[in-house]
């Protein structure tokens, strides 16, 4: 064999060598470099974790608070809390589904998820248990199917942030991590009694729904005396009417329709009249109404009536406001 051909072949064996040995490091550095993105990739999920965790712990603790004051509490503000409560414990959810997870925490996520999706659903459904519990008639012997289907979705989220904890003592000792909080709706240390909870709930009296919207209203310009009982109103060729609506019951009212008439005494012509809507108005809220614009005359005398109510009104009497009126000659 010539020497140029030795020497070709020796050449290729170190292109060869070379190769294998190339091949050989980029392998071992894909691995660490796969091994070194999932360790951070579950410290990364470790640490949203124990974030969602606490959180959670805050909502828990709204939660029990709410239920400790339940008999000071009136209907709307229970029904407004919990939809708060169960608004943050959506928004937990949300920003657990998109967590990366990786294997050494595949065990962790899949206990976690069922506790923080569990939660929501049953804070999302406990306030229309709530709402049937209170509206049962005196002599129901069972809580409705709606409060304990949402006590089951609480007590399954508690139990499965127990597998959560119990999980996390079985991760690999090179994570580290923090101590997760200690999460309960239901359970733990201070357990909630749902029997106590559900009797209170049906002994607050100021719980049942009670309807009641109430009226006051001024006049511009404003009475500048009163004559037998007959307001005078200093002349103009208009005046406008400025009406307050309030929601003196404790439930959310919508479409509450506000009517002005005005009568003219002594006239053929029928009465004027104008009609306003409010969309919706929470409990112990107020809202201005205004009849801008009204035209009247010199020298009348008229009856003027603003109304407002909805139906189940615990009392009618406030949801009428009359004024009886002069106007001064020019």
């Amino acid at each position: 064999m010539s020497s140029v051909a030795v020497q070709r072949r020796v050449r290729r064996r170190r292109r060869i060598a070379v190769f294998l040995t190339l091949a050989v490091l980029i392998t071992v550095i894909a691995l660490a470099v796969r091994y070194r993105t999932e360790e951070r990739e579950t410290a990364d999920y470790l640490a949203l974790a124990d974030e969602i965790a606490r959180n959670e712990l805050i909502v828990s603790q709204g939660f029990r608070e709410l239920l400790v004051g339940v008999s000071d509490i009136d209907r709307q503000d229970i029904v407004d809390r919990l939809a708060v409560l169960s608004r943050q414990a959506v928004d937990l959810e949300t920003q657990l589904a998109g967590a990366v997870v990786t294997r050494p925490a595949a065990e962790m996520h899949g206990f976690f998820t069922v506790a923080v999706s569990s939660w929501a659903g049953g804070l999302d459904a406990l306030g229309e248990g709530v709402v049937d519990v209170i509206d049962q008639p005196d002599d129901a012997r069972s809580v409705p199917a709606t409060f304990a289907d949402a006590v089951a979705d609480l007590s399954l989220g508690d139990a499965a942030y127990r597998g959560f904890l119990d999980a996390s003592t079985r991760l690999d000792d090179q994570f580290a991590q923090s101590a997760h909080p200690a999460v309960s709706f239901l359970g733990g240390e201070d357990e909630v009694d749902i029997d106590s909870v559900v009797a209170r709930l049906r002994l607050r009296l100021n719980l049942a729904e009670r309807h009641d919207i109430e009226i006051s209203a001024t006049t511009e310009p404003v009475p500048t005396g009163d004559r037998n009982g007959v307001a005078i109103l200093p002349f103009s060729p208009e005046f406008d009417v400025v009406t307050v609506i309030t929601n003196s019951g404790n439930v959310t009212q919508e479409e509450i329709q506000v009517t002005l008439r005005l009568t003219r005494d002594g006239s053929d012509d029928p009465p004027f009249e104008e009609g306003r809507i409010i969309a919706s108005l929470d409990p112990a809220a107020s809202m201005s109404v205004e009849f801008l614009g009204i035209a009247i005359e010199p020298a009348a005398l008229y009856t003027l009536e603003v109304s407002a109510g909805v139906a189940d009104d615990a009392d009618f009497e406030n949801n009428v406001w009359g004024l009886v009126f002069a106007t001064n000659s020019q």
